[in-house]
C-alpha cells in the first residue's frame, strides 16, 4: 500500500512537497530521502505524513531512503520548525543550515575506478566501468548519470 509523506527540500520555496512511499518502509521524521524534483534529484527530509489524504495525480515516489535512523533528531527538527517560523524561512533551508553539508550536497559525490575492471558485469555496470576507465581521477556522479542517459541511467546509478 502507498502512503503520502511531506518532504522539506533545501530550496528557497516556503512549502513542503508530497511524495509517495510504500507503507511498510515509512521512515521516521528527520530521515534523509532522495526525491525527484524538477527533472533532477534532491536530498530532503521526511517531516511527517502528508496533510493530503488522497493521492493526487502526478505524485512521484521517493527514490531512496538514505538511513535507518534519522540524521535529524526530533529535538533538532522541532528547533528547525521554530527557526523557519520565527525567521519566515523555508523549513528545508533551516534544516540544511542545521546539518553538515556532506549530508545534503550530493552534487559533490564522486567515484573512481580502483584496480582492474571486474569481469562478468551486467550491461549497465559494464558501461559504467567503461566510462570510468576512459577518464582520469574522480568523476562526479551527476556527470556519470548524464553520460549514462538519465537520473538512474542504464546502470541504475543513484
Amino acid at each position: 500500500m502507498t502512503q503520502l509523506i511531506d518532504v522539506a527540500l533545501p530550496i528557497p520555496v516556503d512549502q513542503l512537497f508530497t511524495y509517495a512511499i510504500d507503507s511498510d518502509s515509512i521512515p521516521e521524521p528527520g530521515t534523509r530521502l532522495l526525491v525527484p524534483f524538477r527533472g533532477g534529484e534532491r536530498v530532503g527530509w521526511m517531516v511527517g505524513p502528508a496533510t493530503q489524504h488522497e493521492i493526487p495525480d502526478g505524485v512521484r515516489p521517493v527514490l531512496d531512503v538514505f538511513e535507518q535512523r534519522p540524521s535529524v533528531t526530533a529535538q533538532l527538527l522541532s528547533l528547525c520548525h521554530w527557526i523557519a517560523d520565527y525567521y519566515v524561512a523555508p523549513l528545508g533551508i533551516a534544516l540544511r543550515a542545521a546539518v553538515p553539508s556532506v549530508l545534503v550536497d550530493r552534487a559533490t559525490d564522486a567515484v573512481t575506478l580502483v584496480g582492474p575492471a571486474p569481469k562478468n558485469l551486467a550491461r549497465g555496470e559494464a558501461r559504467l566501468v567503461e566510462l570510468l576507465t576512459g577518464r582520469k581521477g574522480p568523476q562526479r556522479i551527476a556527470a556519470l548519470k548524464r553520460a549514462l542517459g538519465g537520473p538512474g541511467g542504464p546502470g541504475g546509478l543513484r
